[in-house]
């Protein structure tokens, strides 16, 4: 199903057997692929609504930071990312009983502000453009290529209809090869309805902190936007257990608190613009392949559903947390959704924990999708994750 959609374009003059290698996923639809593209090479997305989405992987880092990062690849992960916004949007006119129904909701774009951590491609961000969304941060850790090549920058700009720019350069001329300023696009998409203006910005960042580079000099974006995104995408970005509790930090940080009070379960059919004020919660969207382990996967959403822990110890002249530019993100995250999905056929089971009968190769095939929503401090019953025997 989704990697079919994933092709290399073949050269301008190709022979068979680069006709061949671009259309591996087409031929060998059930194969077990988990990654597309060589670094620094291009691929393109084909979207059943909005097109060929044409995309430069990152190059291969020349340091190991960076290599350690994995963003010179296209991960499945992204793409069912892409596919679940896609559907969401195309699935608007439906009464919004039938929305709330098949979790369709939650991945609506229409007017969000949006944030995406480890983009790499930014193939999740660029097809949040086309779903119309309001404000999209694009985001990669400050070593990523993704970044520091440029690649973020070409996509958005190849794919989104850029009207006007606000300069900004990529610094990758400083002692860590990390970019300091910030690039911002305002593209305005055309669909078949109407124009759409979206407001890009890309931004470096380290996860867990409000710094945008190792650099103690880098600017501190976090306050400013913390609690201030409807809507946080995140495709494989488990892979290190030693992130997960900074991954949640930021979420928590970053993300708007679910309302108090729900409006919804409208059971009557309401107009477009009432349908999304029913419809629309803010969330973190969480997709991850199991291909990295399906005890690092589970280990990540038991930290973030884990209770706060106790606050950090604190400067006693200024009352400030003793660790340098480390978010606070308060509240306490909760499960909505969680299922498994089979990227090849489309298939859906419950999520485990454990399926001691798993095989490698069937483990490639699977991801599991998530819904997180932040609460102030609240439990929530059935919020965790299944264990047991697959």
């Amino acid at each position: 199903m989704l990697p079919s959609r994933i092709h290399v374009p073949p050269p301008s003059n190709p022979d068979p057997e680069d006709i061949f290698s671009s259309s591996l996923s087409t031929i060998f639809p059930d194969s077990n692929i988990n990654s597309h593209g060589d670094p620094g090479g291009s691929l393109i997305y084909a979207s059943p609504t909005y097109g060929d989405i044409h995309l430069r992987v990152p190059a291969h880092p020349d340091k190991e930071e960076g290599r350690q990062l994995f963003a010179h690849y296209l991960w499945n992960a992204a793409g069912v990312v892409a596919d679940e916004i896609e559907r969401a949007a195309t699935s608007v006119g439906r009464a919004n009983g039938k929305k709330e129904q098949d979790g369709r909701h939650w991945w609506d774009m229409r007017g969000e502000r949006v944030l995406e951590l480890g983009a790499g491609t930014a193939l999740p961000s660029i097809i949040a453009a086309h779903a119309s969304a309001k404000d999209i941060y694009i985001t990669d850790h400050p070593l990523s290529p993704a970044l520091t090549t440029g690649s973020i920058q070409e996509n958005v700009k190849r794919n989104l209809r850029v009207v006007s720019t606000q300069e900004g350069v990529l610094d990758t001329n400083t002692k860590d090869g990390a970019p300091t300023e910030l690039v911002s696009f305002s593209p305005t998409l055309y669909t078949e309805s109407k124009a759409q203006n979206t407001q890009v910005t890309i931004l470096p960042h380290i996860w867990g902190t409000g710094l945008s580079s190792p650099s103690s000099s880098a600017p501190s974006l976090a306050p400013s936007l913390a609690h201030t995104f409807t809507k946080i995408l995140i495709a494989d970005c488990l892979w290190m257990p030693s992130q997960h509790t900074n991954l949640v930090r930021t979420i928590k940080h970053f993300l708007q608190p679910l309302p108090t009070s729900r409006h919804a379960s409208a059971t009557s059919p309401t107009s477009s613009a009432e349908q999304k004020t029913v419809s629309s919660q803010p969330c973190a969207l969480v997709v991850a392949g199991f291909h990295t382990g399906r005890s690092i996967v589970a280990g990540f959403f038991r930290t973030a559903t884990a209770p706060p822990p106790p606050p950090p110890p604190t400067n006693q002249e200024n009352g400030e947390a003793k660790e340098e530019g480390e978010v606070k993100g308060g509240g306490k995250l909760a499960i909505e959704e969680i299922y498994e999905l089979d990227v090849n056929d489309g298939s859906k089971r419950e999520f485990l924990e454990e399926r001691p009968r798993e095989g490698r190769e069937e483990a490639r095939r699977w991801c599991v999708v998530a819904v997180l929503t932040l609460r102030g401090g609240e439990e929530r019953e059935g919020s965790g994750i299944g264990r047991g025997a697959g």
